[in-house]
């Protein structure tokens, strides 16, 4: 029975994992800026003809083509600017925000959005081996929860083992399960 309650959860997580990787989109973090919009579609394109007729007439350093160029350019990056800080703005407001309330998830939901930073731990004890580090780790969790007191464990030890003895365990019954109960199960999860 429990290998088939198993069997039947791993087939629904699949399910679910699969039904993601199809349609769920996934985005890298910052991909959607919320402050780009048409404007700044028209100052880019503004940008990138200015560049490439400049190029075209080979880079003079002056004139009214090359001035046209800097234009285009410094619109287009000021906007990128303004919009970046109205990005920091938000942020900064949701933070107050969450502050205020004292809503402490949602504080730290929105700290970890902006400052999260990517360089993790790429070595332990200077090994970077991951077999290596992997033992260094079952070492020092081995030598953490290793006993100090031989007979303070052996008392534990002779206790569990005569309180095991009484133990039954669950009722063994024939337990049956149709399409309904397991939907109305995975409906009231949460």
């Amino acid at each position: 029975m429990p290998d088939c309650i198993d069997r039947l959860y791993y087939d629904i997580v699949n399910i679910l994992v699969t039904c993601a990787k199809n349609f769920v989109p996934v985005r890298r973090k910052c991909f959607y800026k919320f402050w780009w919009d048409e404007e700044l579609d028209t100052l880019k394109e503004a940008a990138l003809e200015s560049d490439k007729l400049w190029k075209a007439v080979g880079k003079p350093r002056s004139g009214p083509l090359f001035n046209n160029r800097q234009r285009a350019c410094l619109l287009y990056r000021q906007r990128i600017r303004e919009g970046k800080r109205s990005e920091d703005l938000i942020y900064m407001n949701e933070l107050n925000d969450a502050l205020i309330k004292k809503n402490g998830p949602a504080f730290w939901k929105c700290w970890k959005s902006k400052f999260e930073h990517s360089n993790k731990c790429l070595e332990v004890d200077g090994c970077v081996d991951a077999d290596i580090v992997a033992n260094k780790f079952v070492e020092y969790f081995a030598t953490c929860y290793s006993c100090y007191n031989i007979s303070q464990s052996e008392t534990l030890r002779n206790e569990y083992t005569t309180m095991r003895e009484k133990y039954c365990g669950f009722p063994c019954c024939d337990v049956s399960f149709d399409v309904e109960l397991v939907s109305k199960i995975i409906f009231d999860l949460k």
